[in-house]
């Protein structure tokens, strides 16, 4: 028996998850009257998800809940205190700069109106 490869023809990619998330924790340092630091605020706690191809995610909940800093954590836009995301097999938190931009291209926030 032999193995074949065409070098024209791309490599399926695979990867469990098309973006999963895990443990997701994004903390705010909440500022004192006399502009000092004070204690953290937890926006966003341990939270994890998984979306597979043709999937869409809504998320719904109260005013100052999480939903944009969640959305916002997941784009790298705002960085998490800890956790990961994965985009196609690709955790996004350990990418910098222009690795990052190029991954936003397939990325999308849409906010009510």
């Amino acid at each position: 028996m032999s193995l074949s490869v065409d070098a024209k023809q791309p490599t399926p990619v695979t990867y469990e998850h098309l973006l999963e998330v895990r443990d997701l924790v994004v903390e705010f340092a909440v500022r004192e009257r006399s502009g000092v630091k004070g204690a953290k605020v937890q926006a966003v706690s341990g939270l994890s998800f998984e979306i597979e191809p043709g999937e869409t995610l809504g998320v719904v909940g109260e005013t100052g809940c999480g939903k944009s800093t969640m959305a916002r954590a997941v784009m790298q836009a705002e960085r998490p205190k800890s956790g990961q995301v994965i985009f196609e097999g690709q955790d996004l938190t350990k990418l910098r700069n222009k690795d990052l931009q190029e991954v936003r291209k397939h990325l999308q926030i849409i906010f009510q109106d």
